[in-house]
């Protein structure tokens, strides 16, 4: 049976021996499966080794230098361990006399929604960069993803993504210090993430976020045709089948040798390199279809950003989307190129864009 099933399974996952794996019982990784696991229901203590992971981020600074950094971890509705941080603007301790000058306070809280196979250490610079501007940057791992629990880069609903997004907002408001709690909130969201911020956004209250921005947003991707024709076949069947590799390597090759700096997922270890599983394959199609025929239903003020050659998900779709909302405040920004990962390849002007575009909605 071991046999069998070995083939569909990541390297380095355990595959119980003489009986199928339970998704009620995900399969970790060995990192994962050796810790020891909280109580159910309870909301997990900040833990060492979460703040130590965290701080070897994949950039060449510490993260303490610039930012007040916090990470642990809080429980989903299925008991998995959910990694989450938070970067806020450095409040170094004053002398005296200057205790009576006023501080720099904080302009408001990003949520960052990372995509399919990263994680939220890879969003460091981009964090930087809100922390430069005044902004608390609060970001998560998806289940599967990073350093939480769970199947690698698998689910085996997309609601799943969007219900720990808000439970993770929801805890990670609560942990923040009074004074920061009327900020003005927006989501930042990359890829897969983009459609978790769509589904979230749209079905929040009115005034729970200021604004969303996208970046490649999953509105509309490029399936192959046999996972397009036999999706709901393959994710009741066979659904940890390997069915579609991203082209983020050739992107990058491509950048690179343009002379651009760009983020090398290979000196990566959280990373997950494998191709697209056929249930989530299955989910991200019904998605994008659930994006478009509820658009109308979308109020939020958003900007979204793309690049024109994306081949990863479709920037015809991200303007048709735009098309369709019915927010009254939306703006689209086109990026020569094919580069998919804008917040890695393109991250300067990109983000130039972004925080111009939130600090005027504050």
């Amino acid at each position: 049976m071991e046999a069998a099933l070995s083939w569909l399974f990541p390297a380095g996952h355990r595959v119980p021996s003489g009986r199928a794996p339970s998704f009620t019982q995900p399969l970790l990784p060995p990192s994962v499966a050796t810790r020891p696991q909280p109580p159910p229901g309870v909301l997990a203590c900040p833990l060492p080794q979460a703040r130590s992971h965290a701080r070897h981020a994949t950039v060449g600074w510490r993260v303490d230098d610039w930012a007040d950094h916090n990470a642990y971890y809080v429980l989903n509705s299925r008991g998995q361990r959910i990694f989450v941080q938070t970067w806020r603007p450095h409040r170094p301790r004053r002398a005296f006399w200057q205790r009576l000058l006023p501080r720099r306070k904080e302009r408001g809280i990003i949520y960052i929604i990372h995509g399919l196979n990263d994680h939220s250490n890879k969003y460091t610079r981009v964090a930087k960069a809100w922390v430069d501007a005044g902004y608390v940057v609060i970001a998560h791992d998806f289940h599967g993803h990073g350093r939480s629990d769970g199947y690698r880069a698998y689910t085996s609903s997309m609601q799943n993504y969007v219900d720990d997004a808000r439970h993770t907002i929801e805890h990670a408001k609560q942990r923040l210090p009074r004074r920061l709690n009327g900020l003005p909130s927006f989501i930042l969201a990359h890829s897969l993430g983009g459609a978790v911020a769509i589904h979230l956004a749209r079905d929040a209250p009115h005034s729970t976020f200021r604004g969303v921005m996208l970046t490649a947003p999953a509105v509309r991707v490029y399936p192959k045709p046999i996972l397009k024709l036999f999706a709901p076949l393959l994710a009741t069947l066979a659904p940890l089948l390997p069915v579609q590799r991203l082209k983020f390597d050739r992107e990058r090759r491509r950048a690179r040798k343009a002379g651009e700096d760009c983020y090398n997922v290979r000196d990566d270890p959280l990373v997950v390199r494998s191709p697209v599983r056929a249930r989530v394959g299955y989910e991200v199609l019904k998605s994008c279809e659930k994006i478009m025929s509820e658009a109308e239903r979308f109020r939020v003020p958003v900007f979204v950003a793309h690049s024109r050659e994306d081949r990863v998900t479709n920037a015809k779709g991200t303007i048709d989307f735009h098309d369709r909302i019915g927010s009254g405040d939306k703006t689209v920004r086109l990026y020569d190129g094919s580069v998919h990962d804008l917040l890695a390849e393109k991250r300067d002007m990109v983000m130039d864009d972004m925080v111009q575009w939130a600090s005027s909605r504050l």
